[in-house]
């Protein structure tokens, strides 16, 4: 029972899955948000509201907001649980990446050299996107409104390029593509080339762009991916 490791001969790799049948529930994050706002049952949906008008305020579009973990499907624990944002759409993500670090107080008082099991250099901070607002910790992750349509490798799932090999290579990022800060950050080499990381605490790096060191698994079509289990790869800022 629960999600498992299966054998998909599509990409000829174990990926993680969950039969439909087994799902208890299925949660939309942004009628999830309205939800909790329309009818708030305790502190962490007057919390709530009140980012959500910090974010309004920074220029964040209250609609492109979506909300997940315990509190979408209203089985928090106030005092323990945390708030966990969705930001749909390029606009959203970009104006997020810009303010959320002036709300409240950073989670985490270092920098880390990995994340999710890849290597990083120089070492990263979180607190673009987790931060303690009001004794809550909030954080956000970056979403497109359709699955896979900011990132031409994953368009469609029955076309992924499968994995050919481990590779470590040096690239040029161009700064500045709001592909990053979706989920999983996506972003074009100066050689047309397309790197994927499933580590979504490496969006901001890939969106400031540079020369980058990367190890990671890549693809029949020459595309990179950083993140996953068989190599999850490092990240190092060049230049």
């Amino acid at each position: 029972m629960g999600l498992k490791l299966w054998y998909d001969p599509l990409y000829g790799a174990e990926m993680p899955l969950l039969p439909r049948h087994q799902a208890y529930y299925v949660c939309d994050p942004i009628e999830a948000l309205w939800e909790r706002l329309r009818s708030p049952r305790n502190l962490l949906d007057h919390i709530l509201l009140r980012v959500v008008v910090e974010l309004e305020r920074g220029g964040v579009d209250p609609n492109s907001l979506g909300l997940t973990g315990t509190l979408a499907i209203g089985m928090e624990a106030v005092g323990v649980s945390d708030i966990d944002l969705v930001v749909y759409g390029e606009e959203a993500v970009e104006n997020m990446v810009k303010i959320f670090n002036r709300i409240g107080a950073p989670t985490e008082p270092g920098k880390r050299a990995s994340s999710g099991g890849v290597r990083v250099w120089p070492p990263i901070s979180v607190d673009w996107r987790r931060r303690i607002f009001e004794g809550v910790a909030i954080s956000w992750i970056g979403a497109p409104w359709t699955a896979g349509e900011h990132c031409k490798p994953l368009e469609e799932w029955r076309r992924i390029a499968p994995p050919r090999g481990f590779i470590r290579t040096r690239v040029k990022v161009r700064a500045g593509q709001a592909s990053a800060l979706l989920y999983p950050p996506c972003v074009t080499t100066e050689g047309g080339a397309y790197i994927v990381a499933y580590v979504y605490n490496l969006a901001r790096r890939l969106y400031q762009g540079g020369v980058l060191e990367i190890e990671g698994i890549i693809t029949d079509a020459g595309d990179i991916i950083v993140g996953t289990q068989e190599n999850p790869g490092l990240l190092l800022r060049v230049a």
